[in-house]
């Protein structure tokens, strides 16, 4: 299973250009990597597809918008146009992904969630004021933080440079604004101060979202740089549906 490289952009809509991937299939597994664009590694084992993602030069557990890249390469590329859905094995284990008349998508579990601990140091390093907020998994994993209003989350600097010093975990910070829910991502630890458009993190806040509000559905709109739109649903106990919009650069 060999071909030429597939680059898309995922999570983009009005007024945002989401994050851009390479999908290279048939590859044996890099230990170094290109740094200038993501990369979403595919190959087929004895189990069926595995998946590994990188980006600027280091494996990463989990990307959502590597995985809706990968969503629209499996339709154009390997189905025909033809909708689909199937399991795929990644370093964090199997995920579900599709296509279908609506789209690429894919289904994740949450991690389980347990109440924000010092809340004033995540407040220090966040440099924001949290109104809520919860831990996300392990320690190398996620804190969400939520915080009155988006121009609050707009303004926040986060002290980046401390977060090695307390945590090894990246901080979700959000803010609800009528209808759509708006969020900002930080995770230093990988090389990057703040991701454009992550598909994992907005998993994690849809379930907060849910056991704070009872909100099944979810419009996040990303205020990175680049910015990105996310969709997600809750299907089923911790179970996530995540969608988004994606441009093919190259194929």
């Amino acid at each position: 299973m060999t071909d030429e490289a597939f680059v898309c952009q995922s999570f983009c809509g009005p007024g945002a250009t989401g994050n851009i991937h390479q999908i290279e299939a048939g590859v044996s597994l890099r230990r170094n990597c290109p740094t200038d664009i993501p990369l979403v590694q595919l190959s087929i084992t004895k189990q069926g597809y595995r998946v590994d993602f990188w980006q600027n030069g280091r494996p990463v557990r989990r990307c959502g918008s590597g995985t809706i890249a990968l969503a629209a390469y499996l339709y154009h590329r390997r189905t025909d146009g033809d909708f689909f859905h199937t399991r795929v094995h990644t370093h964090t284990g199997t995920i579900e992904l599709g296509y279908d008349p609506l789209g690429p998508y894919y289904v994740d579990r949450a991690l389980p969630q347990l109440p924000l601990r010092q809340p004033r140091l995540w407040s220090h390093l966040g440099n924001l004021r949290i109104i809520h907020g919860a831990y996300a998994g392990g320690r190398g994993e996620y804190c969400i933080a939520l915080c009155q209003n988006r121009q609050e989350l707009i303004a926040a600097k986060p002290r980046l440079h401390q977060f090695a010093l307390y945590t090894g975990r990246a901080l979700i910070a959000a803010c609800k604004a009528g209808d759509s829910t708006h969020m900002r991502y930080f995770a230093p630890q990988y090389g990057q101060q703040e991701d454009a458009a992550t598909g994992s993190a907005s998993v994690q806040l849809a379930e907060f979202i849910y056991r704070l509000a009872g909100q099944t559905h979810l419009d996040i709109q990303q205020l990175s740089s680049q910015g990105g739109r996310i969709q997600c649903r809750r299907i089923s106990p911790a179970m996530i549906k995540v969608r988004g919009q994606y441009r093919i650069c190259s194929q």
